[in-house]
């Protein structure tokens, strides 16, 4: 019983000019019309082969499977290769992103210290300030107080003087009686507003 192989469809030209849409993650387009390229040789090859001697069928399924092992080892060895430069990319993103982890926390550290200095600073100038202030109200008060005090003095020898006035009056006076005293004292004036 002989073989039946399906009349062929495609013919070496379309496999060569067979163009397919690309995709996120898909094939490397130059190594896919490289292995198309290949595939529409061999078929052409085939097709020769099958056009000579013999039974033109009797090689087309020996080829045919060549080509259609070829085309799985390559796609094979295409998915390997795209895996393995996603595992890469993958790596060099997460490096990429420990390395901008590492980075922003240098800067949030070196933020923070610079925040703590000027933080510092501030505290130390705003007790400075609270120190002058305390010490330019202790001067104030120490000159009122010394004010206070010469006017304490003062007053005290002024009533030393007025005292000492009241007891030469006194003693000038002797014991004579008030109103007699008053009435001396008024005279003059009488005597000046009579006279005027």
């Amino acid at each position: 019983m002989a073989l039946r192989i399906p009349p062929v469809t495609l013919s070496p030209d379309e496999i060569e000019r067979r163009v397919f849409l690309v995709s996120l993650r898909g094939y490397d387009k130059d190594e896919v019309h490289a292995f198309l390229n290949q595939v529409a040789t061999d078929y052409r090859h085939a097709l020769a082969s099958a056009d000579g001697d013999g039974d033109p069928f009797e090689r087309l399924g020996d080829e045919v499977a060549s080509v259609v092992r070829t085309a799985v080892e390559q796609a094979r060895q295409l998915r390997e290769r795209a895996a393995a430069e996603v595992e890469e990319l993958l790596a060099s993103a997460e490096a990429d992103a420990s390395a901008l982890r590492a980075h922003a926390q240098a800067d949030a550290d070196r933020i923070r210290a610079e925040a703590q200095y000027i933080a510092d600073q501030a505290k130390e100038q705003a007790v400075a300030e609270a120190i002058a202030q305390v010490d330019s109200i202790v001067s104030a008060a120490l000159a009122r107080y010394a004010d206070a005090d010469q006017a304490e003095r003062e007053l005290m020898e002024h009533l030393e003087h007025v005292s000492a006035s009241v007891a030469e009056t006194r003693r000038r006076l002797g014991d004579r009686p008030l109103l007699s005293l008053l009435e001396e004292a008024t005279r003059p004036a009488e005597a000046h507003e009579q006279g005027g």
